[in-house]
C-alpha cells in the first residue's frame, strides 16, 4: 500500500492504516456533535451549525467507503 503523507500509512500496513482511518471516523462523528452542542447552547448560527454538520457527515461517509475499500485490499 501506498499513501504517502498518511499518518497510519507509515506504520506496519493495511490493519494500522484502517486502526487510524477508524480513529478519523471517531473524530468526525465527535465533531459532528460538538457542532449540534454548539448550536443548541447558542454559540453558533443555525445554518453555521447545520453546514458543519452537513461537512462531518461528508467526511464520514468518505471514510467509511474508504475503511470498506482498504478491508477489500489485497497486499
Amino acid at each position: 500500500m501506498n499513501a504517502s503523507g498518511c499518518e497510519g500509512a507509515a506504520r506496519d500496513g493495511r490493519r494500522d492504516y484502517v486502526r487510524f482511518l477508524d480513529i478519523a471516523l471517531g473524530s468526525a462523528a465527535e465533531t459532528g456533535y460538538l457542532l449540534h452542542l454548539s448550536g443548541r447552547l447558542g454559540f453558533l448560527p443555525e445554518d453555521a451549525m447545520s453546514e458543519g454538520r452537513n461537512c462531518a457527515d461528508s467526511v464520514g461517509k468518505m471514510l467509511q467507503k474508504l475503511i470498506a475499500a482498504v478491508r477489500r485490499m489485497r497486499d
